[in-house]
């Protein structure tokens, strides 16, 4: 929890790091990309997330936010909705 500090918003931490652990997802702060602000994906029945390190922290928690939802969507129901469909919303 403690090198999140830097990237979000005080008052989110808990909330952030009680996610991140309950879905035991692997987080990656990555260098600024093009195309993608953070994404979601699983390998090998680990979960991944990435962010980018360039983000003000209110960017940043929206984004890491949308990406867990992606992680809690696919807990639930693996592959069998679609990314942004009505479970997600």
């Amino acid at each position: 929890m403690d090198a999140l500090k830097i990237f979000l918003p005080a008052p989110s931490l808990q909330k952030i790091n009680d996610w991140i652990n309950e879905l035991d997802v692997q987080l990656n702060i990555t260098k600024p990309r093009k195309t993608k602000l953070g994404d979601f994906k699983v390998v090998k029945n680990t979960l991944f997330i990435s962010i980018n390190n360039d983000l003000n922290p209110y960017s940043f928690l929206i984004t890491l936010t949308h990406e867990l939802a992606h992680a809690f969507v696919y807990v639930k129901y693996k592959k069998e909705v679609l990314p942004h469909g009505l479970q997600w919303q």
